[in-house]
């Protein structure tokens, strides 16, 4: 019993081992409570652990057990965690209701690219010379990393940041699970632009007619700024240029470029007479072509139908039809100060084809009808610093 390696510890806590069940089935049960118990499990335990235990050298070494935990980027900012909280129910009600979008004179953008080129922020951080819209509030993920230029930058700008998780930002976009976002953002609509007083600098205005794929108008309206067009008008019927939708196809450029929404045709028509316009309506049943034009007009206005109808569906029937002009001649002056010329034209392609995409044909012919330099001052910039004016845009 007291043989080498056997020790006594062993030895007590072996035999109050044997005696527990023996005396558990007889004793009273305030015995258990005792000291001896506790003293026998304690030290059965304690027994058996180092019975088990490996060898000292055997066990894993805590590493760096004395440096901190690093942080999260945004571990200091607000945190969202619920679909039902009022911040996420404001942002989905502004994705999916034009006139809550109206009444609070404000949009949302989803997805870091759109975000930033509408802000004027780069990949680095640099700032694009551009007046962005204020930035009203803003939701990251929390797993996103950016470089501490941009993190500053969004800092100072937003008037709310928050950060949640994956299932809220898919909530707010409306976008897919298998979809990946990283942000999402409200930023302040702009003013009403008021071409009635430019003036006569306008030289270049695409019509929009009716179009319902918001993705299509985003798409002219994106080509429209890249071509130095100087301003859009959308009669109604049209889609809004604030959807979502919209918005992405656009990549900033409704921020950028002067729109009127909703207009009258009363007002186009004042508009265009007080800029000396010519309408060139894109029709694929015209008679002429864009390939059999001697010279193109200074001032243009580039009528834009709708998708499936073209021309007919929309307001060309009351306006454009009643001092059409032939392609072939210059269409710049007019006999009556009250008519507005104008001409149809096609753009020649394959007859296995009827028709191009509305904004496909608007692009080629933005192109063709583009002015010849691009001026530093631009529509917006004129008018901005003129005294009379107090626009923001």
């Amino acid at each position: 019993i007291m043989g080498p390696g056997f020790g006594w510890i062993n030895l007590l806590s072996s035999t109050m081992a044997l005696l527990s069940p023996l005396l558990y089935s007889r004793a009273p049960k305030h015995v258990f409570n005792s000291r001896f118990f506790f003293v026998s499990s304690s030290l059965n335990q304690h027994s058996m652990s180092r019975r088990l235990r490996k060898p000292r050298y055997f066990q894993k070494q805590r590493l760096f057990s004395n440096v901190p935990r690093s942080h999260n980027q945004w571990d200091d900012l607000e945190t969202v965690t619920s679909t039902s909280n009022k911040l996420v129910k404001h942002l989905t009600k502004l994705r999916e209701n034009r006139s809550y979008r109206e009444e609070s004179k404000t949009v949302l953008l989803v997805g870091q690219i759109p975000i930033f080129e509408t802000l004027g922020i780069d990949a680095e951080g640099a700032e694009v010379d551009i007046n962005p819209p204020k930035l009203c509030s803003m939701v990251l993920s929390k797993t996103l990393e950016l470089p501490a230029e941009i993190d500053q930058k969004l800092r100072q700008q937003a008037k709310r940041l928050v950060v949640t998780d994956q299932r809220v930002l898919e909530k707010i976009a409306g976008l897919q699970s298998g979809d990946t976002l990283t942000m999402a953002a409200e930023v302040s609509m702009p003013e009403p632009f008021d071409l009635l007083r430019a003036d006569g600098n306008i030289r270049r205005l695409v019509v929009v007619d009716g179009i319902q794929d918001p993705g299509n108008l985003g798409t002219i309206l994106r080509t429209a700024l890249g071509l130095g067009w100087d301003a859009v008008y959308l009669l109604r019927g049209t889609c809004d240029p604030w959807n979502s939708k919209a918005i992405r196809a656009a990549r900033g450029a409704c921020f950028r470029l002067p729109i009127v929404t909703s207009g009258t045709l009363e007002d186009l028509k004042h508009i265009l007479i007080e800029n000396e316009l010519t309408i060139v309506a894109a029709d694929p049943h015209a008679e002429s072509s864009v390939n059999t034009l001697k010279d193109t007009p200074e001032r243009v206005a580039l009528w834009l139908g709708t998708e499936g109808k073209g021309l007919s569906a929309g307001e060309w029937a009351e306006i454009g039809e009643s001092d059409a002009l032939s392609a072939t001649s210059t269409a710049t002056t007019t006999s009556s100060p009250n008519k507005i010329p104008s001409f149809k034209v096609r753009i020649d392609m394959d007859p296995r084809m009827e028709s191009l995409n509305v904004a496909v044909a608007g692009a080629i012919l933005m192109h063709l009808f583009r002015p010849k330099t691009f001026s530093d001052a631009s529509l917006t910039s004129n008018l901005a610093t003129d005294s009379n004016d107090n626009i923001e845009l």
